[in-house]
Protein backbone atom coordinates (compact mmCIF):
# COMPACT_ATOMS: atom_id res chain seq x y z
CA UNK A 1 0.00 0.00 0.00
CA UNK A 2 1.37 3.59 -1.02
CA UNK A 3 1.63 6.36 1.60
CA UNK A 4 -1.04 8.26 -0.21
CA UNK A 5 -3.41 5.24 0.08
CA UNK A 6 -2.82 4.38 3.76
CA UNK A 7 -3.51 8.26 4.40
CA UNK A 8 -6.85 7.76 2.26
CA UNK A 9 -7.88 4.70 3.92
CA UNK A 10 -7.56 6.10 7.27
CA UNK A 11 -8.81 9.16 6.93
CA UNK A 12 -6.40 10.63 9.41
CA UNK A 13 -3.73 12.63 8.78
CA UNK A 14 -0.46 11.11 7.21
CA UNK A 15 1.51 12.29 9.82
CA UNK A 16 -0.59 10.52 12.84
CA UNK A 17 0.26 6.53 13.86
CA UNK A 18 -0.55 4.33 10.86
CA UNK A 19 -2.10 1.09 11.64
CA UNK A 20 0.46 -1.83 12.08
CA UNK A 21 3.01 1.11 13.03
CA UNK A 22 4.76 0.16 16.35
CA UNK A 23 5.09 2.95 18.81
CA UNK A 24 8.53 2.74 18.69
CA UNK A 25 8.66 3.39 15.39
CA UNK A 26 5.73 6.18 15.51
CA UNK A 27 8.06 8.07 18.79
CA UNK A 28 11.29 7.94 16.35
CA UNK A 29 9.15 9.06 13.24
CA UNK A 30 7.94 12.09 15.40
CA UNK A 31 10.89 13.17 16.50
CA UNK A 32 11.91 13.04 12.79
CA UNK A 33 8.79 15.36 12.63
CA UNK A 34 9.59 17.64 14.76
CA UNK A 35 13.01 18.23 13.18
CA UNK A 36 13.36 21.61 11.10
CA UNK A 37 13.23 20.49 7.22
CA UNK A 38 16.74 21.65 6.63
CA UNK A 39 18.14 19.16 9.37
CA UNK A 40 15.89 16.36 9.19
CA UNK A 41 17.99 13.23 8.46
CA UNK A 42 17.89 9.87 9.72
CA UNK A 43 21.40 10.17 11.59
CA UNK A 44 20.15 12.76 13.07
CA UNK A 45 16.92 11.42 14.06
CA UNK A 46 18.61 8.51 15.57
CA UNK A 47 20.73 10.43 17.69
CA UNK A 48 17.97 12.45 19.44
CA UNK A 49 16.03 9.49 19.44
CA UNK A 50 19.00 7.20 21.06
CA UNK A 51 19.76 10.47 23.34
CA UNK A 52 23.37 10.49 21.43
CA UNK A 53 25.10 13.87 21.15
CA UNK A 54 23.96 16.01 17.99
CA UNK A 55 27.69 15.47 16.68
CA UNK A 56 27.59 11.86 16.83
CA UNK A 57 29.76 10.19 13.95
CA UNK A 58 28.08 6.52 14.30
CA UNK A 59 25.92 5.09 11.74
CA UNK A 60 22.36 5.08 11.90
CA UNK A 61 20.85 1.30 12.86
CA UNK A 62 18.88 -1.14 10.21
CA UNK A 63 15.55 -1.31 11.90
CA UNK A 64 15.35 2.89 11.89
CA UNK A 65 16.40 3.26 8.65
CA UNK A 66 13.33 0.43 7.88
CA UNK A 67 10.85 2.08 10.10
CA UNK A 68 11.63 5.42 7.66
CA UNK A 69 11.18 3.15 4.67
CA UNK A 70 8.06 1.40 5.73
CA UNK A 71 6.22 3.98 7.56
CA UNK A 72 6.89 6.83 4.52
CA UNK A 73 8.56 9.11 6.83
CA UNK A 74 9.82 11.26 4.56
CA UNK A 75 6.32 11.66 2.48
CA UNK A 76 4.66 11.94 6.07
CA UNK A 77 6.85 14.62 7.52
CA UNK A 78 6.28 16.50 4.08
CA UNK A 79 2.47 16.62 4.42
CA UNK A 80 3.18 17.50 8.10
CA UNK A 81 5.17 19.95 7.14
CA UNK A 82 2.52 21.54 4.17
CA UNK A 83 -0.81 21.36 7.17
CA UNK A 84 1.74 23.44 9.44
CA UNK A 85 2.36 26.12 6.64
CA UNK A 86 -0.98 26.01 6.00
CA UNK A 87 -2.33 26.68 9.71
CA UNK A 88 -0.22 29.77 9.76
CA UNK A 89 -1.41 30.97 6.94
CA UNK A 90 -4.71 30.79 8.05
CA UNK A 91 -3.70 32.31 11.33
CA UNK A 92 -1.99 35.13 9.32
CA UNK A 93 -5.30 35.33 7.27
CA UNK A 94 -7.35 35.47 10.39
CA UNK A 95 -5.50 38.48 11.42
CA UNK A 96 -5.70 40.43 8.50
CA UNK A 97 -9.29 40.03 8.15
CA UNK A 98 -9.27 40.97 11.77
CA UNK A 99 -7.49 44.15 10.69
CA UNK A 100 -9.70 45.01 7.96
CA UNK A 101 -12.78 45.33 10.38
CA UNK A 102 -11.17 47.36 12.74
CA UNK A 103 -10.29 49.55 10.08
CA UNK A 104 -13.52 49.04 8.69
CA UNK A 105 -14.55 50.18 12.20
CA UNK A 106 -12.78 53.02 12.62
CA UNK A 107 -13.35 54.59 9.28
CA UNK A 108 -17.22 54.49 9.81
CA UNK A 109 -16.61 56.30 13.32
CA UNK A 110 -14.07 58.53 11.85
CA UNK A 111 -17.44 59.71 9.12
CA UNK A 112 -19.64 59.92 12.03
CA UNK A 113 -17.64 62.37 13.81
CA UNK A 114 -16.87 64.19 10.30
CA UNK A 115 -20.61 64.55 9.30
CA UNK A 116 -21.46 65.97 13.37
CA UNK A 117 -18.57 68.78 13.09
CA UNK A 118 -19.59 69.44 9.27
CA UNK A 119 -22.83 69.93 10.41
CA UNK A 120 -22.20 72.01 13.49
CA UNK A 121 -20.56 74.58 11.74
CA UNK A 122 -23.31 74.81 8.53
CA UNK A 123 -25.96 75.13 11.53
CA UNK A 124 -23.73 78.08 13.68
CA UNK A 125 -23.22 79.64 9.91
CA UNK A 126 -26.61 79.78 9.26
CA UNK A 127 -27.66 80.81 13.35
CA UNK A 128 -25.46 83.44 12.96
CA UNK A 129 -22.03 82.44 13.84
CA UNK A 130 -23.47 81.57 17.22
CA UNK A 131 -20.28 80.75 19.50
CA UNK A 132 -17.81 81.06 16.67
CA UNK A 133 -15.66 84.42 15.73
CA UNK A 134 -16.15 85.65 12.65
CA UNK A 135 -14.65 88.64 11.46
CA UNK A 136 -14.98 88.60 7.45
CA UNK A 137 -17.15 87.44 4.51
CA UNK A 138 -13.77 85.50 4.14
CA UNK A 139 -14.08 83.79 7.57
CA UNK A 140 -17.55 82.62 6.88
CA UNK A 141 -16.22 80.89 3.28
CA UNK A 142 -13.10 79.16 4.76
CA UNK A 143 -16.05 77.48 7.71
CA UNK A 144 -18.08 76.78 4.71
CA UNK A 145 -14.81 75.50 2.83
CA UNK A 146 -14.06 73.51 6.00
CA UNK A 147 -17.13 71.97 6.61
CA UNK A 148 -16.98 70.99 3.26
CA UNK A 149 -14.03 69.27 3.28
CA UNK A 150 -15.16 67.38 6.25
CA UNK A 151 -18.29 65.93 4.36
CA UNK A 152 -16.23 65.04 1.82
CA UNK A 153 -13.72 62.87 4.25
CA UNK A 154 -16.80 61.69 5.85
CA UNK A 155 -18.06 60.10 2.16
CA UNK A 156 -14.59 58.77 1.52
CA UNK A 157 -14.38 57.37 4.76
CA UNK A 158 -17.55 55.66 4.23
CA UNK A 159 -16.45 54.20 0.88
CA UNK A 160 -13.07 52.73 2.14
CA UNK A 161 -15.70 51.18 4.70
CA UNK A 162 -18.00 50.20 1.72
CA UNK A 163 -14.59 48.68 -0.23
CA UNK A 164 -13.46 46.62 3.14
CA UNK A 165 -16.95 45.37 3.55
CA UNK A 166 -17.11 44.13 0.00
CA UNK A 167 -13.62 42.22 0.26
CA UNK A 168 -14.81 41.29 3.41
CA UNK A 169 -17.75 39.75 2.07
CA UNK A 170 -15.66 37.99 -1.34
CA UNK A 171 -13.46 36.50 1.00
CA UNK A 172 -16.30 35.14 3.26
CA UNK A 173 -17.66 33.68 0.22
CA UNK A 174 -14.72 31.94 -1.07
Amino acid sequence: MSNEEQQTSNEQASWERWDGETQSAYRAFCIYRSMPPSERTLKAAYALYSGKPKDWAGNTPGYFTAWSAENGWVYRSGEYDEHIELEALARDFDEHVDQLQRYRARALVWAERADAVGFDILERIEEGMDGIEVTTAQDAARLARASRELFDSASAARAQALSVEELLDALDRE
